[in-house]
């Protein structure tokens, strides 16, 4: 009995850690949780860093996200280095073009214990990653704002940016 009750246990504690990043819709409705990480660039399938800066994305939406959408988001980052801007952006890259394509959501600044938080509506068309590799998915990253000049990631420093860790 004791050995059945300590193994319950073990799982139950150990369930939050292997669920936390799981990304997707929400049943059939239109309300998506997207979670973003700091990836280890260095490694070829760009795995997630253990302890490494991340935050969850709520994305809600009507239409198609191909077409015009009217969204509305509020998305929460956690462990980003205080005190400075970071952006929300839709990536929208086609093919290897540089600077990369971006549709900006909004930004804030970190707090004192690296929060940010960034909310509100976006009303215009989700732009696609249409590379080979994604086919066509809606993606969505965290860049610190120097990075992003007009729609554009000028400043490519991975090692900055919290990636999607699936694709919507």
């Amino acid at each position: 009995m004791k050995s059945k009750l300590a193994l319950v246990m073990i799982l139950l504690l150990a369930l939050p850690a292997v669920s936390v990043l799981a990304s997707g819709q929400s049943g059939k409705s239109n309300v998506y949780q997207l979670y973003l990480a700091q990836k280890d660039y260095n490694d070829p399938t760009w795995p997630v860093i253990e302890d490494g800066a991340w935050g969850k994305l709520t994305f809600k939406y009507d239409g198609d996200p191909n077409k015009v959408v009217d969204a509305k988001y509020v998305f929460n980052g956690h462990l980003l280095t205080p005190g400075v801007s970071y952006t929300l952006v839709n990536f929208a890259r086609v093919d290897s073009e540089w600077p990369m394509t971006v549709h900006t959501l909004d930004s804030a600044v970190a707090d004192e214990y690296g929060n940010v938080h960034i909310s509100g509506y976006y009303k215009g068309v989700l732009g696609a990653d249409t590379t080979i590799t994604t086919g066509g998915a809606i993606k969505f990253w965290l860049v610190p704002s120097y990075q992003v000049v007009s729609e554009h990631i000028n400043v490519w420093a991975p090692s900055e940016i919290l990636f999607d860790v699936d694709l919507m």
